[in-house]
């Protein structure tokens, strides 16, 4: 008898719950508002462009871009070319962590819409056998999500000696501006300091702190590259007191000034940010 490969258990669902899959349309050009739903929520756009202003910062998004959007987000836009069309999924796994800004948006291959349509119609294939659709649904939009996140997401963990962190994250992105600092994060997540390194290191592979000030100067680029808000009031969103200290580290970690960054634009034309009037419907 041979020896079993020793390959761990991998324990625990990601995806707890599946809230809608649809396709929508909208004939006409001109502005909106809305609301995100809770949860992850993804858009991904068949026909038509969109300008939005969500979370700080705005962004230009058309026929083959994917948008991730994560626990009601308040949304600003306008419709710049009609008709659009775009299938919305939303889904409940507070396990995954939400992309970085920077990888919200992004253009995705003709074969993600297909997996887009084929999972709308197990959506609404109601009359399939229950287990059978629930399987369907799950399997389907894992594979989804699999062509969306980027690879930097794919690196991380979330397992179950992660998931405290990944809750403690997620009430600390509520907001960035708060001073942050170990005895916060304790407090937040109910247990010794020494569990919440532990598991931001499963996580992450780096320490909480290190972690939470990569997370906000990530916040600070989206700012500076995808909006007109004063590089002050960035330092001031992502919880720097003073505006030299976010400069500094800034750099540090992007390689360039805040002011040059802005001048730059985005690294990816595909979602280069355009201003729109912020008027709404």
């Amino acid at each position: 008898m041979t020896d079993r490969l020793e390959i761990p258990p991998v324990p625990g669902a990601i995806v707890e719950e599946v809230v809608f899959v649809d396709c929508l349309s909208q004939k006409n050009m001109g502005p909106y508002s809305s609301v995100s739903e809770t949860g992850h929520l993804i858009h991904l756009t068949k026909k038509g462009r969109r300008e939005e202003r969500s979370s700080g910062f705005s962004l230009s998004c058309g026929k083959g871009d994917s948008v991730w959007y994560y626990e009601n987000e308040m949304i600003e836009g306008r419709i710049t070319e009609a008709p659009i069309e775009f299938y919305t999924i939303n889904f409940k796994a507070p396990s995954l962590p939400a992309p970085l800004p920077e990888y919200r948006v992004r253009q995705v291959k003709a074969a993600t819409f297909d997996k887009a349509e084929r999972l709308l119609q197990t959506w609404r294939a109601t009359g399939l056998p229950a287990t059978e659709r629930h399987l369907r649904l799950h399997a389907q939009l894992l594979d989804l999500v699999l062509d969306i996140l980027s690879e930097p997401a794919l690196q991380q963990r979330v397992d179950t000696p992660a998931r405290l962190w990944w809750r403690i994250e997620n009430m600390l992105r509520l907001d960035l501006s708060e001073p942050c600092n170990m005895s916060r994060i304790v407090r937040l997540a109910g247990c010794s300091e020494r569990s919440v390194i532990r598991s931001c290191h499963h996580a992450t592979g780096i320490p909480p702190m290190k972690r939470m000030k990569h997370l906000r100067l990530a916040y600070a680029r989206s700012l500076v590259q995808h909006s007109d808000v004063p590089i002050t009031e960035v330092a001031y969103r992502v919880g720097y007191e003073r505006v030299h200290e976010l400069s500094r580290d800034y750099r540090k970690h992007f390689g360039v000034a805040p002011t040059l960054d802005r001048k730059r634009g985005p690294d990816y034309p595909s979602v280069k940010s355009h201003l729109f009037l912020s008027e709404t419907a």
